[in-house]
């Protein structure tokens, strides 16, 4: 079991060295103790499930920014000098400044929120059962059970438990929506024949998981599951741009991390000069006051 060869590029393979290498016959499948031994090793035919990110982590993320936190302090000054100097109109400029930070919350908390969302749709698209032989008989079992080397058979009005090559037509034609794989509004219509076209990204002689069966019936053997499917690589690449950070992120950090050393290099200098003014303004109006007596 251990030296067991999963093919790299099996839509240019023949369907028959594919099933020497699964070590499977296409008549049989596989028996059920092989079939346990295997969904040991490949595990499940399922994408990791992960929890939600609560709310509050959603909204603290948004307020991790260093640009932001510059903002906030900015903020929270001129709060304080507002209050100090007893002036209504100096509150405005608070005001602007939280009202723009929490605007731009909402929308990163919505765009994150998306994106969890589409990767659960993802999930969704793959089906709870599917038709497998083994032992010699066709039975429904879970799809998350399916396990490379398995005989699968896949019909009209079915959505594709798994990455499949197919192995023989049962009808004179089949036809597959992968609309969701390459965004294409055209039936793609399937062969058992090998493709050995590199250009072709979903080969006519494979179906994959999540595309739907719009015609026909087929049969064929399994060579990939869970996370090593089509559809599984498109999850991994959504999660890994939800965890990404933008080139503008990166540059805004950047920025504010500029901001913020400039800040400490020049806040002493600026604190001294405003303390010199106040104290030139206080004595000027102690001299003016002893001059009025």
């Amino acid at each position: 079991m251990a030296k067991l060869l999963l093919p790299d590029n099996p839509a240019s393979m023949d369907g028959g060295l594919i099933c020497s290498l699964l070590e499977v016959k296409e008549a049989c499948g596989l028996d059920k103790d092989e079939a346990d031994r295997r969904l040991q090793v490949f595990g499940k035919n399922a994408f990791p499930v992960e929890p939600s990110t609560p709310l509050w982590k959603l909204v603290v993320g948004q307020f991790e920014d260093t640009l932001v936190r510059i903002l906030l302090l900015a903020a929270f000054v001129s709060f304080c000098m507002a209050v100090l100097e007893d002036n209504r109109v100096d509150f405005v400029e608070p005001f602007i400044i939280l009202l723009i930070l929490t605007l731009n919350a909402i929308v990163g908390i919505w765009q994150e929120d998306r994106a969890e969302k589409a990767i659960e749709s993802l999930k969704e698209l793959a089906p709870d059962t599917a038709a497998v032989v083994r032992d010699g008989v066709t039975q429904t079992i879970l799809a998350e059970n399916l396990v490379p080397g398995d005989i699968v058979e896949v019909a009209v009005g079915d959505r594709v438990a798994a990455d499949i090559r197919l192995l023989t037509l049962e009808s004179t034609a089949l036809r597959v929506d992968q609309s969701i794989l390459n965004g294409e509004s055209v039936e793609a219509v399937k062969q058992v024949k090998s493709v050995c076209s590199k250009w072709d990204r979903f080969p006519s002689s494979m179906v994959y998981r999540g595309t739907a069966v719009v015609y026909g019936k087929s049969r064929g053997v399994v060579v990939r599951t869970g996370t090593s499917t089509e559809m599984g690589c498109i999850e991994c690449s959504v999660r890994e741009q939800e965890e990404r950070k933008t080139p503008q992120q990166c540059n805004r950090d950047e920025f504010g991390s500029d901001l913020l050393k400039d800040e400490r290099t020049h806040s002493p200098y600026w604190c001294t000069v405003n303390i010199i003014r106040q104290f030139k303004t206080s004595l000027a109006e102690h001299v003016r006051s002893r001059g009025a007596r």
